[in-house]
């Protein structure tokens, strides 16, 4: 259990610290990934609404203290993000790993709708179609872009802790070193 909570905390703080100082370096003009949001989804696909919503509070929260403007509303859209990431777990492990990278785009999409819209409910003035359209859009398309690299890390990671791992009716298991799924 200890060691689930240290690496819970490990993986978001890492994603927290990949975000602040290297992922600026990999941004398209405006664009750049968030890939806390792409790692609290993937955490929450890997083990449920509940600490999804866990996952996705503590990494709002961590991108939340580098703002000033609009505390919360990050925490806010992420937790929503990784409730709903988690509602998807039993639907996304398996052979297809194209899953992964469109539920990402799609968490992504959510989230960043919903910091958006509770940002223009909290005074800031947004030109909606814009910004959907030509940040919205672009960043969630770079989010699903990174989730099959950091699902493949993660889901292998997570699962080095256990010898055998359940979702829902499935039964991933470790064998000779190797990730087999029953």
């Amino acid at each position: 259990m200890v060691q689930s909570i240290l690496t819970f905390l490990t993986v978001i703080f890492v994603a927290f610290l990949a975000q602040t100082t290297i992922v600026p370096y990999f941004s398209i003009g405006k664009i750049q990934p968030d890939l806390v949001l792409v790692v609290v989804s993937i955490y929450a696909f890997i083990e449920g609404p509940i600490l999804g919503s866990l996952a996705g509070f503590t990494g709002g929260l961590l991108q939340d203290l580098m703002t000033i403007r609009n505390m919360g509303l990050g925490s806010l859209s992420k937790t929503v993000a990784g409730y709903f990431a988690g509602l998807m777990e039993k639907n996304l492990i398996g052979e297809n790993l194209i899953l992964p990278m469109v539920a990402v785009f799609s968490i992504s999409l959510i989230s960043q709708i919903v910091y958006v819209l509770l940002s223009f409910l909290v005074g800031d003035i947004i030109a909606l179609h814009e910004v959907f359209f030509r940040l919205i859009i672009p960043c969630a398309l770079y989010d699903g872009l990174l989730a099959l690299p950091i699902y493949l890390l993660l889901l292998k990671l997570l699962m080095r802790q256990k010898d055998v791992y359940y979702l829902e009716d499935k039964c991933i298991s470790k064998k000779k070193g190797k990730l087999r799924l029953k």
